[in-house]
């Protein structure tokens, strides 16, 4: 089994990895606005 030396394979789950992030990112700003907003 050699899966994990594919560099395609390799690239999906960075790309993968860096998508999640980017959406842990916007739904941090997201909560953070609203809270900004309820507090006013």
């Amino acid at each position: 089994m050699k899966q994990m030396s594919n560099p395609k394979l390799n690239l999906r789950k960075k790309n993968w990895l860096r998508s999640v992030e980017h959406c842990h990112r916007l739904l941090a700003c997201l909560s953070h606005h609203s809270i900004l907003r309820h507090s006013s």
